[in-house]
């Protein structure tokens, strides 16, 4: 349970709850050019009353990356006033001109969820003020709309985390990979996944026919952080070149797992074809030093899988708040 685990509170350590969430985007033109994180804290909503009470949830992410969202628990009760009890989330933040999307949806049973409205917050505000606690914004029909047309408001927390700021050129290239090690605990990865070579399967596993990589934090780990597209497989080598973003609060203490499995099939007879385990640390270290980037694969008479990983530190007061409440303390 890595994000799940990892998605703390900015303030109170007893009000705080973390929403379990999908950390990574694929969208390549922003891989790896993350500025920052903002955590928000879902504190509650007022609708506009309607003739049967929706059982609201709300959906958080970016305009620019709608497919990258967060969402609140389901209630068990149907409400037009729905609490949340401070349930926060982490979102990864690519330019300060974006806007944060809260869609706030109606769970029906038996139907696909639909949408009651949705409010919007600009980014931008928070690096003038990067602590802002509550925020009331309106629900509109969608989000040209949220002000004219409002069906009810929306209440949260918003605190902004940069990453921190580039090192100064006057620093040696040993001397930056130094500070590089000692910084803090907590920052955005960016994972890149490439491909395999002389790749070879064991005799008793089918000949697979789509394989994909897929990234979590332990072998138990129930969160994936990254999920490369599949390599439709006819014998050369699976190429995948697939990047994810995702926040790390443990950098020395996390092990990075990557199975290699076949797509194709259903999810009870995916076999686990290779894969690699790697101290998140060990794969920064050879990146930075330019070591390797070919890491063998186990479980496999043969092969090697491509793979390298990039760390942007976080202001260690996003440190300090994750520390707040940590999982031994629920």
């Amino acid at each position: 349970m890595f994000l799940g685990d990892c998605l703390h509170s900015a303030s109170d350590a007893n009000a705080y709850q973390p929403i379990p969430s999908n950390l990574h985007t694929d969208r390549k033109t922003d891989i790896g050019n993350a500025i920052g994180v903002v955590r928000v804290v879902i504190q509650a909503a007022n609708l506009k009353k309607t003739l049967f009470a929706p059982r609201p949830f709300v959906r958080i992410g970016t305009q620019s990356h709608p497919e990258a969202h967060h969402r609140t628990k389901m209630l068990d009760i149907k409400t037009h006033s729905p609490n949340w009890i401070s349930e926060s989330t982490d979102v990864i933040i690519y330019s300060l001109q974006e806007n944060l999307e809260f869609r706030v949806m109606n769970e029906r049973v038996s139907f696909m969820p639909s949408i009651i409205g949705v409010a919007v917050f600009q980014v931008g505000i928070l690096d003038v003020e990067p602590r802002m606690i509550g925020v009331e914004r309106p629900i509109g029909r969608d989000s040209r709309t949220a002000t004219a047309d409002a069906k009810g408001t929306i209440l949260f927390d918003a605190f902004y985390y940069p990453v921190m700021a580039s090192l100064s050129p006057i620093f040696s290239v040993s001397s930056e990979k130094e500070i590089q090690r000692k910084s803090p605990n907590s920052g955005i990865v960016t994972l890149r996944i490439r491909q395999a070579k002389d790749f070879i399967w064991d005799d008793d596993l089918p000949r697979p026919s789509k394989l994909v990589a897929t990234a979590t934090v332990g072998w138990e780990g129930d969160t994936v952080i990254h999920k490369t597209p599949p390599s439709y497989f006819t014998g050369q080598t699976p190429v995948w070149n697939s990047s994810s973003d995702f926040i790390c609060f443990d950098k020395a203490g996390s092990i990075l797992v990557v199975k290699i499995t076949d797509d194709g099939g259903t999810r009870s007879e995916r076999a686990i074809y290779g894969h690699v385990s790697v101290a998140l640390d060990e794969l920064l270290i050879a990146q930075d030093e330019e070591q390797t980037e070919w890491w063998p694969l186990t479980g496999c008479p043969h092969g090697a899988l491509s793979m390298t990983a990039q760390w942007k530190p976080i202001d260690q007061k996003f440190t300090s708040a994750h520390r707040q409440l940590s999982p031994s303390d629920t």
